[in-house]
């Protein structure tokens, strides 16, 4: 049942991450997080194109040279953001995004298929 419950929070983050609302949630972070300071934004993903060019038209005409996007293939989706030439990022691929829920859900999951048992 665990599998089930993992392999169906997968899908759904991963359906989640469309390149529109990761373009938005790459432009909030960069609002909220770097300001004056050179970033770094690794992308992946089957629509890894498009959101690069979402990403780049937008970000290129705000913050000029202070983003450098590169294509990377740690995730089937989504995009790791971080200071450039430090080891400081934050993490919104679909791993990372599936594995805090699952750690958050699972006691859920377990409470209960306890009460199902008793």
């Amino acid at each position: 049942i665990t599998g089930l419950f993992d392999s169906a929070l997968k899908k759904e983050v991963s359906e989640a991450l469309s390149p529109d609302f990761l373009k938005d949630l790459i432009l909030k972070v960069m609002s909220e997080w770097v300001k004056n300071t050179e970033v770094e934004i690794e992308i992946s993903g089957k629509d890894k194109k498009k959101l690069v060019d979402l990403v780049s038209s937008k970000l290129k005409k705000d913050l000029k040279d202070s983003v450098t996007i590169k294509l990377g293939n740690r995730a089937t989706q989504g995009f790791r953001i971080g200071l450039k030439n430090e080891h400081v990022y934050y993490d919104f691929s679909e791993d990372s995004i599936a594995e805090a829920l699952r750690m958050f859900l699972n006691p859920t999951l377990r409470e209960i298929l306890e009460k199902q048992d008793g």
